[in-house]
Order: structure tokens, then sequence, then C-alpha cells
């Protein structure tokens, strides 16, 4: 898992993610086995909507996804998903961020 530093984590009970306070990460988390699923500002519902367009996406573009490609494949759900409120602007942030020179 990649945790980016000044970002906020949101999750349900494993208790995998405990220490991550300590390491400076503002951490919320709610208890789906007690029915709860919002507890003031947290939630899991963007990253259950995003597993779900993913794997929606994947079922009905693609016949099988391997697992050597599969990064790749969530990396185009993502860029779609983080751009869906302006689909008409989409193709050309894809174009300006593959024209984007890149360090050798």
């Amino acid at each position: 898992m990649v945790c980016i530093r000044d970002h906020d984590l949101y999750r349900h009970t494993p208790l995998l993610y405990t220490s991550l306070k300590t390491l400076g990460y503002t951490h919320g988390k709610v208890n789906h086995n007690i029915d709860e699923w919002v507890r003031g500002i947290h939630h899991t519902n963007t990253i259950e909507g995003f597993w779900s367009h993913l794997k929606r996406g994947i079922k009905s573009t693609h016949a099988s996804v391997s697992q050597k490609h599969l990064q790749k494949y969530v990396d185009e759900f993502a860029f779609r998903y983080n751009n869906r409120q302006a689909p008409a602007d989409m193709f050309g942030r894809m174009l300006a961020q593959i024209s984007q020179p890149t360090s050798s």
C-alpha cells in the first residue's frame, strides 16, 4: 500500500493501519461490522465507488486482465474516475500529461 504524506486516510475496521497516526497521518475509521457507515467526515464511499467503477469497467471492456498489466488498468481507471466531473476535458488533460517531458 502506498500512502502519500499529508493526506488523510479512511478505513473500516482492519487493525493493520492503527500505527499510521504515529507516522503523521490523519486517520479516521468507521466500523461496518456494527452497521456504522459514517463517523463525522469519515466514510469509505469514495474508495468503494472507485473499486466499483474499476470492476465494472474491466468486466464490460476487457475479456481478462493479466497481473502483468493490472497496474496499467488501475491507472487508466483512476484517471477516468478523477476526471469524471469534466468528461469533455478528459482527452485534453490526458494529452497534456503524456506530452510532458520526462527526466532520464
